[in-house]
């Protein structure tokens, strides 16, 4: 992470991809299977908070997002012990993801 020149607290990493149907259950098994989850948001609309789910209700957020009933999900988890937060977007073809790597503090 780089620091601010302001000072501020540093920026966390992001990263941008475009996923389409198969990297999409890709990344769902990595998820399921690599990471620990632990909170699943789903956002409806631009101008709507995001509706906090259980992480069991992956698979209902992931189905809300593939049938375009919410407009983005937004899930937290660990993976090796680091913080990470995913935002997926339904786009025209396919999905938008931005991923975020939340370094603790130095």
């Amino acid at each position: 992470m780089k620091r601010s020149h302001t000072g501020a607290p540093p920026w966390p990493t992001m990263v941008e991809a475009s996923l389409d149907e198969a990297k999409l259950q890709q990344l769902l098994n990595d998820w399921q299977h690599h990471a620990t989850l632990l909170a699943v948001r789903q956002k409806g609309a631009a101008t709507t908070h995001a509706a906090e789910n259980n992480p069991a209700e992956l698979a209902a957020a992931v189905h809300a997002l593939r049938t375009r009933s919410c407009r983005a999900i937004q899930v937290e988890y660990l993976f090796e012990g680091v913080s990470w937060t995913d935002t997926l977007f339904a786009v025209a073809l396919g999905y938008r993801l931005i991923r975020c790597r939340h370094d603790p503090p130095r």
